[in-house]
């Protein structure tokens, strides 16, 4: 009787573990590959069904009955958990063509004069640009844009087509730096990387579905500390 009620204890904490219905996910468009790769271990739990949520725009979780969310970047005060996952890398970079144009920046102070692609700036203030030097000198610029947009993919294609200097995300951009189709500027300064949350709505115990999902997330940014596995 003791061995029997033992079993069924153990089947009962293997059902409360295992993962099942709907997980509802939300990221930013750029975090679509990252995802693909991250969340491979979730494929083995046949009961979990899992739909994603790609927009730039944070989404209410709350009403959009979001159960995890990544977030990238300095986050507003709320009643959400976030819990820190790792940090992306950040190349400022341009589309050769404008800037055989416009001229190559040398030094951050150079960078007054071009024109800048962003995201539309939080609180109606123009974004401060923070680089680190070779020598570990910092040198700060604030960013005026000429285009805004509020989704990094049309950015990134604005960019492309050489309408400015671009911010990018080393995840989001790989593809268009692998084919030239942007360059690196400034490759002697690097920019602060972004860091990159997992947030919840804020409950007493999480969902074995999150759970698992938090677990496979932490692994891959511990695994890949810049969001992604090197290039082949």
């Amino acid at each position: 009787m003791v061995a029997q009620a033992r079993s069924a204890t153990e089947a009962l904490l293997r059902l409360r573990d295992e993962p099942e219905g709907e997980l509802r996910l939300a990221a930013p468009i750029g975090f679509g590959p990252l995802l693909a790769r991250a969340l491979t271990p979730l494929r083995q739990h046949p009961r979990l069904r899992l739909q994603v949520l790609l927009d730039d725009t944070p989404i209410d979780l709350l009403a959009g009955r979001v159960a995890l969310a990544l977030r990238a970047g300095q986050l507003a005060d709320s009643s959400l958990v976030a819990r820190p996952l790792g940090q992306l890398p950040c190349q400022l970079c341009a589309a050769p063509a404008y800037l055989a144009e416009r001229g190559w920046p040398t030094h951050p102070s150079d960078l007054a004069g071009h024109d800048w692609l962003g995201l539309p700036p939080r609180g109606g203030q123009t974004e401060l640009l923070v680089l680190q030097g070779p020598a570990g000198e910092r040198e700060s610029v604030r960013l005026g844009a000429r285009v805004l947009a509020n989704q990094v993919t049309a950015l990134q294609a604005l960019a492309v087509a050489g309408w400015g200097l671009f911010i990018a995300v080393a995840e989001d951009a790989r593809q268009a730096l692998a084919a030239g189709q942007l360059v690196p500027v400034l490759p002697g300064w690097r920019l602060e990387p972004i860091p990159v949350w997992a947030v919840t709505p804020r409950r007493e115990e999480l969902p074995a579905k999150v759970r698992h999902a938090l677990e496979a997330l932490r692994g891959h940014f511990a695994a890949h500390p810049g969001g992604q596995p090197p290039a082949d």
